[in-house]
């Protein structure tokens, strides 16, 4: 779950988006890729973003862009995660169109180091100039946000705002009044 890094209203409950994982092997097959975006109805699809690591992009490029058309057409967002990962490639920006880009841990993690800062506030202004929102993935302290906030990340996520949780704390943790106190 990831949390605003710029000011903004709290979404009601009704608008909370949901990400899921596609791997790389639900999307080697085309009959898989297929079944698994028909699984949700239209209107579920408008608040599902499916996520799609680099390494699902080496494993079969032509069936991803395939699948990547498909989830769009049917209302689906969808997110480059892990970016900055061992497979990272500009071509992947480049010849794929992904709604959001999710900045790889290994980035967050040494933000005060000068260079890494340089590198996430790179990646920030490329992929905002895309038309992409940006994610901070293992955001575990303040000064991390502080940093993400300067450099215009638009969401984090990781252990800073919260661990993961069993189903009933996670409704109790998204009530508005909650959502509020911690946003």
């Amino acid at each position: 779950m990831g949390r605003y890094l710029r000011e903004c209203e709290v979404p009601a409950i009704e608008s909370l988006r949901i990400s899921v994982n596609v791997s790389a092997q639900q999307l080697r097959d085309e009959n898989t890729r297929q079944n698994f975006l028909q699984l949700a109805r239209r209107e579920t699809a408008s608040r599902l973003t499916l996520e799609i690591t680099e390494s699902a992009l080496v494993a079969d490029r032509e069936g991803v862009h395939q699948f990547l058309g498909t989830a769009h057409e049917l209302g689906y967002r969808t997110t480059l995660d892990d970016f900055g990962t061992g497979f990272s490639s500009l071509s992947y920006l480049r010849d794929f169109r992904f709604d959001v880009l999710k900045v790889d841990k290994s980035f967050i993690d040494n933000l005060q180091d000068a260079r890494h800062m340089v590198l996430v506030a790179s990646i920030v202004s490329m992929g905002r100039t895309l038309g992409m929102q940006i994610v901070a993935e293992g955001v575990e302290e303040d000064s991390q946000v502080r940093k993400l906030k300067q450099v215009g990340c638009d969401y984090a996520q990781g252990f800073f705002y919260a661990r993961p949780i069993p189903w009933d704390d996670f409704v109790r943790f998204v009530t508005p009044e909650h959502l509020r106190a911690v946003s």
